[in-house]
């Protein structure tokens, strides 16, 4: 991959900003995520891929007690770090 096969935005040059890893019931997780290849004159090509895992589980359950979110923590609420 290299730097002008990427998309350009306000943010600089970006494949995506997407990854997602979903788990199903049926013991499995499909992890999908982008990639960038040479574009085909003046478009991109940057197609998305999917993997099928069979995953299994440990011996705890998920509970039904929701998880409840109180603040920002203090570490997090510094400014970010610009690249």
């Amino acid at each position: 991959m290299q730097l002008g096969w990427l998309a350009p935005t306000t943010q600089g040059a970006m494949v995506d900003d997407y990854i997602s890893t979903s788990f199903f019931a049926a013991q499995h997780a499909v992890g999908v995520f982008a990639i960038g290849f040479q574009p085909s004159g003046t478009l991109f090509n940057e197609p998305m891929f999917a993997g099928l895992e069979a995953v299994t589980g440990g011996s705890a359950g998920a509970g039904s007690t929701a998880v409840l979110f109180s603040g920002v923590s203090s570490d997090l609420a510094a400014s970010p770090t610009v690249f």
